[in-house]
C-alpha cells in the first residue's frame, strides 16, 4: 500500500466567510495539510483556525493580513482571533471561490517497494477517523469518502501548493520492503501448532462478566440515588433552621471594625458576587440580590461601581452596601435633591453624607426649594473607627408617599446606637419599621420615629427586639398609632427618654414609675389619654421634663410636683382642675412652666425666687385676682396670662422688665386696668410682642418710649381698651410692624400721620371704630405690603386716594374697608 496526495475541492458561494475544515488523523501521520485558494483578490483580512494534530498539540493557522491573490500560511501571534468561524470570532468576511484540502490517499502498490514522497505540511487531525470535513459558512459540515491507511510512508510528504501526487510516483529503484518467503510443509512440523479455541466456554465466560458488571452498575447507581436524597434533605434542615434563627449575626465586642459574622450553615450560600464575601451577608440578602430591581440589588449594583472597591476593606463594602440598601427601600430617587444628591455619593466618606446630625433643611421660599442650613455641631454619624453609628434623616415633609418598612440590612451595621427618621415615609405598621433583624443592632441607645405615617398599635415584639439593656431613648410621635400605652415599658431600665404621641387611649401605666433612670416623659398630643397622673410618677427623682399637652388628663397637680428637684420643662395642656400647688415655687432649676387650657382656678403662684425661669405660661383658664406685685424672675423672657379672669392695676414691675420678649399677659383679661409704660426706666428693648387687648387700659399710647423696642417690635395688639389722645409721629419709628390694632378706642383722636407710610413691613392696619378724623392720607400707597386696612366707624371724609386704590387692583391689598356714606371708593372697597 502507498500513500498519495489527493486534493478535494469544495466550491463555495461567492464572495464568502472562511469557516474551517477537519483533518482525518492518519496513524503514522504526524500532521496533515491544509491549502486554501481564491480566484478573487483584494481583499484583506487575517482568518485564523486552530488545529489540533494526533499527538494532541494544537497551532492556530491563518492567512496572511493582506489580499488574497497568493496564499501563505503563518503561526497567529496571541492577540490575533482563535478557533471558529471568522464571522463569530472578528467579523471580517473574506471572498473564497473555493476550498481545497489536501488528503493523504492510501493505495495497493504494484509492487513492494518504498514510498519517497514529501512530508505532509503542520497542519492537524481532529478525529481518529479517517476523511477530510469541509463547510462553508451556513452550511454543514461534509465529510468526504473515508481513506484506507498504513503505517507505510511515515516520512511522506506533500508541498504547500497540494497538488495533488500520482499514484504511480513511487521510487522503483530503492526496494525496502520485505518479501515473502515460502515455508516448506516438512518445515511446517517444526512450527508450533494452532490451539483450537472453545467458543462456547468462551461466550459463556462473556456473558457471566457482562452480568456482574451490570449488577455493580445497579448497586452503584442504587447508592448515589440515596446519597442524593440524604443531601437533599439536610439542606432542607439547615435552611429552616437559618430562616428561624433569631440571631443570623454575631457580634463581637471590638474596636476594630469589623463586619458581622453570620452564623454558620452546613451548606453555605455562594455570594452573589465575589465583591462581598457571602458570610459576611444575610441569607435574605443574598436571596433578595437575585431578584431585579429589589433594594438590595440596586445596592449591590451601586456598590460594584464604586471606583475604590476593589481596594476596601471587607467591614466597609458591608457598611456601604447597608447604607445603599437603606436609601433604595426608601425609594432614595425620590427626596429631594438636597438629600439625595449627598447621600449615595462615591466621592465622599458615608461618614459625611447627608445627615441631621449635621444640619436641618429649610424651605427657601424665594428659590423654591429646600436648602440645607449647616449647625455647629462636634457629633458625627461614625465613631473614631469609621463605623456608621448616628442614622438621622430628618425631612420637612413626607420623604416617599410608597409603602416602605426597613430592611434586614439594618443588622449589617451593628454599632449602630442612633436611628431617629422623621418624616421619611413608611405608610406601614409598626412593624415594618421595628424588625426582628434589629435585635442584633446590641449598641442601640436611640430608637426615634416622628410623623413616618406609622400606624397600628405597639406590638409585644418590640419589648423583644430592642435591646434592653443599652436603650435610652424609645420615642413614637406618630399620630396614627393607636392602643394602649404597654406597661411592658417597665423591661427597659436604662431608659432615660420616653415619648409616646398619637392616638393612644386608656391611661398612663403605674409601671412607668419603675423607670428609675427617666429624665423625660412626655405623653402629649394623645386626646384620649385620660384619667389622673399616677402617683408613681412623682416618684422619679431624676426627672428633668414632663410634658401632657394636648391630652385629656385629669384631676389634680399634686403637691408632690414638688419632689422634681432636676425638672427644667413642665407642660400640662390638659383638663387638671384644683389650684396650682404653692410646692411648684420649689422647683429651684424650672425653666418652662406651661399650665394653658386647663380648668385651674385660684391664684398665681410666686415665681419671683425661680431664678432660671424664661417661659411662664398660665393662660386659658379660670385663674383669679390681681398679678402680683415684684412678681417676676429677671430671667423671664415669655410670658403668657391671657384669657383668664384676672383683675386690678397691673404692677409697674411688669412695665420695667427689661428681658421680656413676648408679653401677651393682659389680652383678654377684662378687669385689668390702669396705664402702661410709666415707669421711667421701661425700655422693653427685647420685646417683639405685646397684646394687652380687650382689658380697660387708658391714657396715652406712648409710641416714644416704645421706640426703644421699635427694631424688633412686631405686633402691637393695643385694641378694645379706652386709650385717648392722638396718634404721634413717632409711629413711623416701627419699620418691622407687621400687625398694628388701635381698634375700638372711641377716644384715640386726631389724624392718621403720614409718617405712617415708614412701617413698610405692615401687613395689617386696623384703626376702626376710633375717633381718628380728616382725610385717608396717600402715603398709604406706599405700603405694598398691607394686606387689610379697616377704617370704618371713624370720623374720616373724603374719598380712597388712588395710590391706595393701585394696591388694590394690584391685588396686594386683599380688603379697605371703609365707611361709604363719608368716604368716596373707585376701587371695589367693603362698605359699612
Amino acid at each position: 500500500m502507498v500513500g498519495v496526495m489527493k486534493t478535494l475541492t469544495k466550491s463555495c458561494p461567492s464572495p464568502s466567510t472562511f469557516a474551517f475544515c477537519h483533518y482525518p488523523s492518519l496513524p503514522g501521520v504526524e500532521k496533515g495539510a491544509v491549502t486554501l485558494t481564491s480566484g478573487a483578490s483584494g481583499t484583506s483580512g487575517t482568518t485564523c483556525v486552530e488545529v489540533p494534530f494526533a499527538d494532541d498539540s494544537k497551532e492556530q493557522i491563518c492567512t496572511a493580513d493582506r489580499p488574497w491573490d497568493a496564499v501563505t500560511t503563518k503561526r497567529c501571534d496571541a492577540a490575533q482571533p482563535a478557533y471558529g468561524d471568522t464571522s463569530q470570532s472578528d467579523s471580517r468576511e473574506v471572498n473564497v471561490d473555493e476550498l481545497q484540502v489536501g488528503v493523504l490517499e492510501i493505495q495497493e502498490p504494484q509492487e513492494a517497494t518504498n514510498i519517497a514522497a514529501p512530508s505532509l505540511a503542520r497542519g492537524g487531525a481532529i478525529e481518529s477517523q479517517p476523511g477530510a470535513f469541509t463547510a462553508c459558512p451556513g452550511t454543514r459540515e461534509v465529510r468526504q469518502d473515508a481513506i484506507e491507511f498504513s503505517l507505510l510512508g511515515r516520512d511522506v510528504s506533500v508541498d504547500t501548493t497540494a497538488t495533488a501526487v500520482a499514484a504511480g510516483s513511487v521510487n522503483q529503484e530503492q526496494p525496502r520492503l520485505s518479501e515473502a518467503v515460502p515455508v516448506d510443509d516438512i518445515e511446517a512440523g517444526n512450527l508450533p501448532g494452532a490451539i483450537p479455541v472453545d467458543h462456547a466456554a468462551m461466550e459463556a465466560k462473556k456473558s457471566e462478566r457482562d452480568a456482574q458488571l451490570k449488577r455493580l452498575g445497579m448497586f452503584g447507581l442504587l447508592v448515589i440515588l440515596l446519597v442524593v436524597i440524604f443531601t437533599a434533605v439536610i439542606s432542607s434542615t439547615v435552611s429552616e433552621k437559618n430562616a428561624s434563627a433569631k440571631s443570623p449575626i454575631h457580634v463581637m465586642a471590638t474596636k476594630v471594625p469589623t463586619a458581622p459574622p453570620i452564623a454558620a450553615s452546613l451548606s453555605p450560600t455562594p455570594a452573589p458576587s465575589s465583591l462581598i464575601s457571602s458570610d459576611m451577608l444575610l441569607n435574605t440578602t443574598i436571596d433578595a440580590i437575585q431578584h431585579p430591581l429589589s433594594p438590595q440589588d440596586k445596592a449591590h449594583k451601586w456598590l460594584l461601581k464604586h471606583p475604590h472597591a476593589d481596594n476596601m476593606s471587607e467591614w466597609r463594602k458591608v457598611q456601604l452596601f447597608a447604607l445603599a440598601t437603606f436609601f433604595y427601600s426608601f425609594h432614595g430617587e425620590d427626596w429631594v435633591d438636597v438629600v439625595k444628591s449627598d447621600f449615595l455619593v462615591h466621592n465622599k466618606s458615608e461618614c459625611d453624607w447627608y445627615s441631621g446630625v449635621y444640619g436641618n433643611l429649610l424651605y427657601n421660599m424665594w428659590e423654591q426649594k429646600f436648602v440645607f442650613v449647616e449647625k455647629e455641631t462636634s457629633e458625627t454619624t461614625c465613631n473614631n473607627m469609621s463605623n456608621f453609628t448616628k442614622l438621622r434623616l430628618l425631612f420637612p415633609e413626607i420623604a416617599s408617599k410608597m409603602e416602605s418598612s426597613m430592611p434586614p440590612e439594618i443588622a449589617l451595621l451593628p454599632e449602630m446606637e442612633d436611628i431617629y427618621l422623621r418624616m421619611i415615609g413608611f405608610n406601614a405598621p409598626l412593624e415594618a419599621a421595628i424588625i426582628p433583624e434589629m435585635k442584633q443592632l446590641t449598641n442601640l441607645r436611640r430608637m426615634k420615629l416622628s410623623n413616618n405615617k406609622i400606624t397600628g398599635t405597639i406590638p409585644d415584639s418590640l419589648f423583644d427586639i430592642l435591646p434592653s439593656s443599652t436603650l435610652e431613648e424609645l420615642s413614637l410621635i406618630e399620630p396614627d398609632l393607636s392602643g394602649t400605652i404597654p406597661s411592658r415599658i417597665q423591661e427597659f431600665p436604662n431608659l432615660q427618654t420616653l415619648e409616646m404621641s398619637g392616638n393612644f387611649t386608656g391611661t398612663i401605666p403605674s409601671e412607668i414609675g419603675l423607670l428609675s433612670l427617666l429624665t423625660s416623659l412626655s405623653f402629649s398630643g394623645n386626646e384620649l389619654l385620660q384619667d389622673t397622673i399616677p402617683s408613681e410618677v412623682f416618684n422619679l427623682a431624676t426627672l428633668e421634663r414632663f410634658s401632657l399637652v394636648n391630652t385629656n388628663i385629669s384631676g389634680t397637680l399634686a403637691t408632690s410636683v414638688g419632689q422634681w428637684k432636676r425638672l427644667t420643662d413642665l407642660q400640662i395642656d390638659a383638663q387638671l382642675s384644683g389650684t396650682i400647688p404653692s410646692s411648684i415655687s420649689e422647683l429651684e432649676n424650672l425653666q418652662i412652666c406651661s399650665l394653658k387650657g386647663n380648668n385651674l382656678v385660684g391664684t398665681l403662684p410666686l415665681i419671683s425666687q425661680m431664678a432660671p425661669l424664661e417661659r411662664m405660661f398660665v393662660s386659658e383658664t379660670q385663674v383669679t385676682g390681681p398679678i402680683p406685685a415684684s412678681w417676676l424672675p429677671p430671667s423671664l423672657k415669655f410670658l403668657e396670662l391671657n384669657d383668664n379672669q384676672l383683675s386690678g392695676i397691673v404692677p409697674e414691675s411688669i412695665w420695667s422688665h427689661t428681658n421680656l420678649e413676648t408679653l401677651k399677659n393682659l389680652a383678654n383679661n377684662a378687669g385689668l386696668s390702669g396705664q402702661i409704660f410709666v415707669h421711667p426706666n421701661a425700655s422693653f428693648s427685647e420685646l417683639s410682642f405685646l397684646a394687652v387687648s380687650n382689658n380697660g387700659f387708658y391714657g396715652t399710647i406712648p409710641f416714644g418710649p416704645m421706640k426703644n423696642s421699635s427694631g424688633r417690635l412686631r405686633s402691637m395688639l393695643l385694641d378694645g381698651n379706652s386709650f385717648s389722645g392722638t396718634l404721634s409721629s413717632d409711629i413711623g419709628s416701627f419699620t418691622r410692624m407687621t400687625d398694628m390694632r388701635l381698634s375700638r378706642n372711641l377716644e384715640l383722636t386726631g389724624t392718621i400721620p403720614t409718617e405712617i407710610s415708614l412701617c413698610a413691613s405692615l401687613n395689617s392696619l386696623q384703626m376702626d371704630n376710633t375717633g381718628i378724623s380728616g382725610s385717608i392720607p396717600s402715603e398709604l400707597g406706599l405700603l405694598t405690603r398691607l394686606q387689610y386696612h379697616s377704617l370704618h366707624g371713624t370720623n374720616l371724609s373724603g374719598s380712597v386716594p388712588m395710590d391706595v386704590c393701585m394696591l388694590k387692583e394690584e391685588g396686594r391689598l386683599v380688603e379697605i374697608h371703609v365707611n361709604c356714606t363719608a368716604i368716596t371708593c373707585a376701587c371695589n372697597c367693603t362698605c359699612s
